[in-house]
């Protein structure tokens, strides 16, 4: 099984970084979903950025494992802030209305520019 994700630890919050540049795959979606499930539920902290820097294209199939896994990570008490999307990725998941600054409800996607960014609205 191919690993897609990364972790590390950072000032308290557990940063996934993306690996894959095409999101494209249902298989794919799924595989990302337990990957980044179980980096969650192996972590000690439950403030979660998912750096998505090396994405460049997503497609609706892998849409849905990323909201479910920023869902479970709020459902356990936790909160997820996506960060570096490329242009695309950014207007791909705008044209859905999954991208807000803030959440005024599930599933959005809450994203900033960068790493330490994601981490000050975290602890913010």
């Amino acid at each position: 099984m191919a690993n897609h994700i990364v972790t590390k630890e950072k000032d308290g919050v557990l940063i996934i970084n993306l690996l894959d540049e095409r999101l494209t795959e249902y298989d794919q979606g799924r595989s990302l979903r337990t990957e980044i499930e179980s980096a969650i539920d192996g972590s000690t902290t439950k403030l979660i950025v998912i750096d998505m820097s090396k994405v460049e294209m997503i497609a609706s199939v892998t849409i849905l494992p990323l909201i479910g896994s920023s869902s479970s990570a709020r459902d356990a008490g936790g909160d997820v802030v996506f960060c570096n999307l490329s242009p695309l990725v950014k207007q791909s998941l705008e044209t859905c209305h999954l991208v807000v600054e803030r959440r005024s409800h599930a599933p959005q996607i809450v994203s900033v520019d960068d790493v330490d960014a994601a981490i000050a609205k975290l602890k913010g």
